[in-house]
């Protein structure tokens, strides 16, 4: 394992607990005798905040041999329990038809803070085919139950009009509310294809269709659905839903569509709205990344008024009071050298950020300036609900206490740091390529506010996993919490959760592999501010150290200026000498 380190001071190494191991037959197998074990790569966990995680992964015979299928399990206090595999009865389900094809069906299961997991399987048996056989299925401390089925009748629609085959193997799934939400077509009830499409929610109460294709919402004018997008669902932690929807007509554009989980759905923002800067007007609307209290959070273009090519692709939170940019292509790229500037935000060209329920949004982007290349000019950042930005990660800067000159690689992978998640204390896990030299290796790293940037686990590093044995880990990987790969998740798929809680897979030797968990605990010290106490952009600088003595003393800060408040370190004292110590200390590379 290698060392947890921050800039100034060694940290703890967490503790790693193993969940589960290929080829296992006690405590960390399937728990389905001794002649079954995992086999091969597991499927990531994901976990909540409560620590217990959902994992799904082969089974195999003990000694080689045929697959055994495969299946999804609950992990919590008890350990691992079995809740559903290969040959199944199905519930509910007339005539009788058992599960199959987990492995085929779908890409993770989810699991909420009540420990309830959902996940996509298919049907084998009598009278099964190709246009009834995929499901969807929510277990409940043990309780299984389908809910959703192809060929079911599509609620609020038409007699006759029954989900087809088409349905898309994506679904929200939230942390706390433990709400299911989908996209699915129809056919069939005379419904024609301009109508057929729609968003239900199918989980806990009885299922209800929140917005159907065609339709015609508060906020759009006179503007009919077109066809809805499955990769622009996302849905929050509470239940409410973001969308991006096109629209039926020609030349109509697009909009981000809000529905809060009681509610009437409502048209946010359209696309060709003239509400950008300096007049201009949006002209293309990417998909929401987050939904949170406090927002909608999408990637907008604009085109038009004082907008040039430089600066015309932005991140933004939309709310009650209308859209606000959070980050625009050419601002200031803070943490890097004076002069740079962020790149292209366009949804095609940089990976959408995260966002949590406490106003932070955590982003990854190329920056452009003087000295910068595709290998150092990468850059991960933290913006909280004030707009202050914290640099994370940058590419091609050597990390201390690793092997000698082991940089964050952004040349084989656009733009390095990946699968990003955010917690609502502001912890922030992802995965990165690691260059020594020229190996190269993923790792997980998770910052915190007050601790810093902590290694987690890289390929390379040894395991000592619960069975006894240590494995050497040839690659490692966690399940964020962007949509993409079948699933777009507000809390239910991913490797973080409140209270510090990681998942993460490691694969060994000889296809082998294991889920495996830790934890950090959230910081609860004070969070410094910006070491730009004059604002100037300049840092790190002595005239900000010299504009916090003349305010500390109760002078003015330097012409043209505007200087922070002096409780630099926020923990409601001032004036405090531990203000000024704690600026000397982060001015110095140190924590807060």
């Amino acid at each position: 394992m290698f060392a947890v380190a921050t800039a100034s001071a060694c940290v703890a190494q967490p503790v790693i607990e193993t969940v589960a191991l290929s080829g296992n037959t006690g405590a960390f197998g399937p728990q389905l005798g001794p002649s079954i074990v995992f086999e091969g790569r597991f499927l990531i966990g994901s976990i909540n905040s409560n620590g217990a995680l959902a994992v799904a992964a082969g089974l195999g015979p003990a000694a080689g041999g045929p697959s055994n299928g495969s299946g999804v399990w609950h992990y919590g206090a008890s350990g691992l329990r079995l809740i559903a595999r290969d040959g199944a009865p199905a519930p509910g389900i007339s005539p009788a038809a058992t599960l199959a094809g987990f492995g085929i069906a779908f890409n993770r299961p989810s699991i909420n803070d009540a420990g309830q997991v959902a996940f996509q399987s298919q049907l084998a048996g009598i009278a099964i085919d190709a246009s009834n056989r995929d499901v969807l299925c929510v277990d409940s401390n043990g309780l299984l139950s389908i809910v959703f089925r192809t060929a079911d009748q599509a609620p609020n629609m038409p007699l006759g009009a029954n989900f087809n085959v088409a349905a898309q193997r994506r679904f929200g799934f939230s942390a706390s509310a433990g709400t299911v939400s989908l996209i699915a077509s129809t056919s069939g009830g005379g419904v024609p294809t301009t109508s057929n499409s729609g968003l239900w929610t199918m989980f806990p109460s009885q299922p209800t269709q929140l917005v159907r294709e065609g339709a015609i919402l508060p906020g759009a004018g006179t503007r009919p659905l077109g066809t809805l997008e499955t990769e622009a669902l996302s849905i929050s932690d509470t239940g409410d839903i973001g969308l991006r929807v096109s629209f039926a007509e020609n030349n109509q554009g697009s909009g981000l569509v809000y529905i809060p989980r009681s509610g009437v759905p409502s048209v946010v923002l359209l696309s060709q709205a003239t509400s950008g800067p300096g007049g201009a007007r949006y002209s293309g609307l990417g998909r929401p990344f987050a939904v949170t209290p406090v927002g909608l959070y999408s990637q907008v273009d604009y085109t038009g008024g004082s907008v040039q090519t430089s600066n015309n692709t932005a991140l933004i939170r939309v709310d009650s009071t209308g859209p606000t940019i959070l980050t625009r292509e050419g601002d200031t790229a803070t943490g890097f050298p004076q002069g740079s500037t962020l790149g292209d935000l366009s949804e095609a060209l940089a990976p959408i950020g995260v966002a949590n329920n406490i106003g932070s949004m955590v982003f990854t982007n190329r920056v452009n300036g003087p000295g910068l290349s595709i290998s150092n000019n990468s850059g991960l950042w933290i913006q909280n609900a004030s707009g202050e930005i914290t640099l994370i990660a940058r590419s091609g800067v050597v990390l201390p206490e690793l092997p000698a000159g082991s940089i964050f690689d952004s040349v084989t992978s656009f733009p390095g740091f990946l699968n990003l998640v955010v917690n609502d204390q502001d912890q922030v896990l992802f995965a990165a390529n690691l260059r020594t030299g020229s190996s190269l290796v993923s790792s997980i790293w998770l910052w915190d506010r007050t601790q810093g940037l902590l290694p987690i686990v890289k390929a390379g590093d040894s395991i000592a996993c619960g069975d006894g044995i240590t494995r050497l880990a040839t690659s490692v990987g966690v399940v964020s919490g962007i949509g993409g790969d079948g699933l777009d998740i507000g809390g239910g798929s991913r490797s973080l959760a409140d209270g510090g809680w990681i998942s993460f897979r490691a694969g060994f030797a000889s296809q082998q592999g294991g889920v495996f968990r830790t934890r950090v605990v959230p910081s609860t010290s004070p969070t410094c501010d910006s070491i730009d106490f004059n604002n100037d952009s300049l840092f790190p600088a002595d005239e900000d150290l010299v504009d916090l003595l003349s305010v500390l003393a109760g002078g003015p800060c330097s012409p043209n200026n505007t200087c922070n408040d002096i409780d630099f370190n926020n923990d409601g004292l001032f004036p405090d000498d531990n203000d000024l110590i704690a600026f000397l200390r982060v001015l110095a590379g140190g924590n807060c």
